[in-house]
């Protein structure tokens, strides 16, 4: 039966509240105000037969709506899609109905009709988004093409033990199974669940045939101490591997007037340990429990460590989410995580079964699917698990398939469906894997120094796939190493941090296939590194104060630091987020009034954990600017080269010159004399003469880069001031060597004037 007391217990809940939330506006006609209160009840059979009594005059949008949903609830897709078609035609489809109208097409197979209408969906989630629902057959208006393109990967056979009752939810239980059936016959009071008129669950267990695959025997009721299988739901129930811890649901009695027969919907996880003597001891709630919604469906893994169970508490991403609790080093359980959006959806995820492997399988009417719950398959890591995978035809039907379970090997286990051929409202179906199952890669990784090569110990290892969402978050062991599984064929981010080291992204592919994949992370350290910087006068070398100091990464632009020098011109600062072998390439800005701004490039590899003493390893001192100095000196420019015998500007001599229009716009009040020099080669008048020239082939290269002529004013010396003596003059002892000669062969931007 879709949606009976065993595929949630927390969808009726949900439904009701819907339709009481609208029942009080619209319910005036004395069949509807009775059609609503059956629903609200969960006594779908009765508010299908009371919506229809209501007058067809009185049928409007709100009760074709709640009687497709109902028809829904009890498993009748093809009338419930006759009614939202009805619906479509006269009202327009609610944007709430969207969901329900295309499950009741889905449950039919008609999967084109049904992405049809997807397509056109408007429908939001809780928070006012895109339903999640929706989203995802959007994205994706191919899905059914592909699932039904799949080989069917698994062999299906009916149990005989199963009823015409409902039988579902097999667990392991050492060499038994555990299942939860709606089946009377351990008492002659028969207690029914009015939602669809079969009994309330129990739990009953059986023995596989020794020599029969597939087939079980010696069914009997479960008994604990203190009672089990009592008047309402118990049941399904998930054993530790050892056996000697059951989980279980149940409803609560916590207030038999609240929550009578009929309305005994809220659910709740129990433990009953076992004794030595194999005795099921007397049951205890799970801590997180709550009277105002539902915690069910449990399963322990396989350490007994961890609990996965189904809730529609508050916060969740749809009407029920799987979450997961932990236990702490003391037995106690953990508050619950949700398992996260790449689980969860807008609608109902219910019965994990968490394998040793680390596959979470589950079943989901939320993510596509062929139709009702679907069959699902994620790899799990803790607390956090990858993007699910189909598991394709075989195992999904177009109806209910869930409560999917596995041996240790994949190779055999139990699923339960609802699929047509069945005994029963709900059947237990033995389950052949036709194609290995196996869809982990075990990444085995290690954390290490970069530089010293040792492991580091209790680094963070988060991991996103290519969704966002978050896969697996774990710590590196003592020796550096950590263990997740991933998903084949899909591609990850990988986040390392370490609060000594600089965090390191790496992308990760496990496109190859292979089983096992070995990654090696190299941390940097994390270095705080002081820097000193004393800066000083060019002329004088004495240290200058005020000087306003900016450092920038070269490569990114980032700010490394900003500041002003001391009466003692030093500056001291700490500079994060180093790491040794870095190479530095930073840009040092320095200003100070009365003196030319300066830029230094400097780059340095870090070797140690020493301060940087910037003076010692760059040029920071700073020329003022006064009358006499040589700008040119100040701000130390390259030789302006002229070609032998020619006062033609060059492209070298065209550089070093933007320089000095670069001071000359900084310091629109300064004048200077453009004095050029030759060295002592060939006759005093045409060296006279050709410095004379280049003079003022200079000052008109300024001119045209728009300094007033006023403010140059050229000469040429010849070789008349030359700065080695060597050869020049009547009275020399020897030739000039070419290094002298260069150095004669200058010219100077000598300040004139400073306003």
């Amino acid at each position: 039966m879709k949606q009976s007391q065993r595929v949630l217990f927390v969808a009726p809940a949900l439904l009701a509240l819907c339709i009481g939330s609208l029942s009080t506006a619209f319910g005036q006609h004395p069949a509807l105000r009775r059609a609503d209160q059956h629903a609200e009840a969960f006594r779908y059979p009765e508010a299908i037969r009371a919506y229809k009594a209501v007058p067809n005059k009185k049928k409007d949008a709100y009760v074709l709506q709640r009687m497709g949903e109902c028809y829904l609830a009890t498993q009748q897709p093809a009338k419930a899609a006759e009614v939202f078609k009805e619906l479509q035609s006269r009202f327009n489809l609610p944007a709430e109905a969207q969901i329900s109208a295309g499950q009741s097409l889905l449950q039919q197979g008609q999967y084109s009709e049904a992405q049809a209408l997807f397509a056109q969906a408007t429908g939001t989630d809780a928070n006012g988004g895109v339903d999640s629902r929706i989203a995802a057959y959007k994205a994706n208006p191919d899905w059914h093409t592909q699932i039904l393109a799949q080989e069917s990967m698994a062999e299906l056979s009916n149990l005989n033990i199963n009823t015409k009752e409902s039988d579902f939810g097999a667990a392991y239980w050492g060499e038994k199974i555990v299942f939860a059936s709606s089946r009377s016959g351990h008492s002659p009071i028969r207690h029914e669940y009015a939602w669809n008129q079969l009994g309330f669950l129990n739990l009953y267990s059986a023995q596989p045939h020794a020599s029969k695959s597939g087939k079980l025997k010696q069914v009997s009721a479960v008994k604990v101490e203190s009672g089990l299988n009592r008047r309402y739901h118990e049941g399904p129930a998930s054993f530790q591997a050892n056996g000697q811890l059951m989980a279980f649901t149940r409803n609560t009695y916590r207030d038999e007037k609240r929550l009578n027969e009929e309305q005994g919907r809220v659910l709740e996880i129990w433990f009953s340990p076992q004794t030595d003597d194999g005795k099921w001891r007397q049951p205890r709630k799970f801590p997180f429990n709550h009277i105002d919604y539902n915690v069910a469906n449990p399963c322990l893994s396989p350490d007994g460590q961890r609990l996965y169970f189904v809730s529609d508490m508050p916060g969740g991403f749809g009407q029920s989410d799987i979450y997961v609790s932990q236990r702490d080093v003391d037995g106690n359980w953990l508050p619950p995580v949700n398992a996260g959006p790449g689980i969860n959806t807008a609608g109902h995820e219910t019965f994990p079964f968490f394998h040793a492997s680390g596959l979470l399988f589950f079943a989901s009417d939320g993510h596509p699917g062929l139709g009702g719950l679907d069959l699902f398959v994620a790899v799990n890591n803790g607390l956090n698990s990858d993007q699910p995978i189909h598991l394709g035809p075989g195992y999904n039907s177009s109806n209910d398939d869930f409560a999917l379970i596995f041996n240790e090997a994949i190779s055999e286990g139990y699923l339960s469906s609802n699929r047509p051929g069945g005994k029963g409202s709900d059947d237990i179906y033995h389950v052949r894997a036709l194609q290995p199952l196996q869809p982990i890669v075990d990444v085995k990784g290690v954390v290490v120094d970069a530089f010293q090569q040792n492991r580091i110990p209790n680094a963070l290892i988060r991991i996103i796939n290519e969704k966002g969402n978050r896969v697996a978050e774990v710590y590196s062991d003592a020796d550096g190493l950590y263990t997740v599984r991933l998903t084949v064929g899909s591609s990850y981010s990988i986040e390392i941090s370490e609060p000594n080291y600089q965090t390191l992204l790496q992308a990760v592919s496990t496109q190859n296939g292979l089983p096992e994949l070995e990654l090696k992370h190299a941390l940097k350290k994390d270095l705080d590194i002081p820097i000193i910087c004393t800066i000083k006068d060019k002329r004088s070398g004495l240290p200058l104060p005020g000087v306003k100091m900016s450092i920038v990464n070269r490569s990114t632009g980032e700010p490394i630091a900003s500041m002003t020098t001391t009466p003692t011109g030093t500056h001291n600062q700490i500079v994060n987020n180093q790491t040794l072998f870095d190479t530095l390439k930073w840009d040092i800005r320095l200003e100070k009034p009365g003196y030319i701004s300066k830029q230094v490039a400097f780059n340095h590899i870090i070797k140690d954990k020493d301060p940087l003493k910037l003076h010692e390893l760059s040029d920071v001192s700073m020329g003022r600017l006064e009358v006499g100095a040589d700008i040119g000196a100040i701000i130390e420019i390259k030789p302006i080269f002229f070609e032998v015998g020619s006062a033609s500007i060059t492209t070298q001599a065209a550089t070093e010159l933007d320089k000095i229009v670069g001071v000359l716009n900084e310091f629109p009040g300064m004048s200077m004399e453009l004095a050029s020099h030759t060295d002592c080669q060939g006759p005093a008048a045409a060296n006279q003469a050709l410095s004379v020239k280049r003079a003022k082939s200079a000052a008109a290269y300024f001119q045209k880069k728009g300094i007033s002529a006023k403010r140059i004013l050229p000469k040429g010396y010849g070789e008349y001031k030359p700065q080695s003596y060597c050869g020049c003059g009547d009275d020399y002892q020897y030739r000039c060597t070419e290094q002298e000669n260069a150095q004669n062969r200058r010219t100077e931007f000598v300040i004139l004037k400073m306003n």
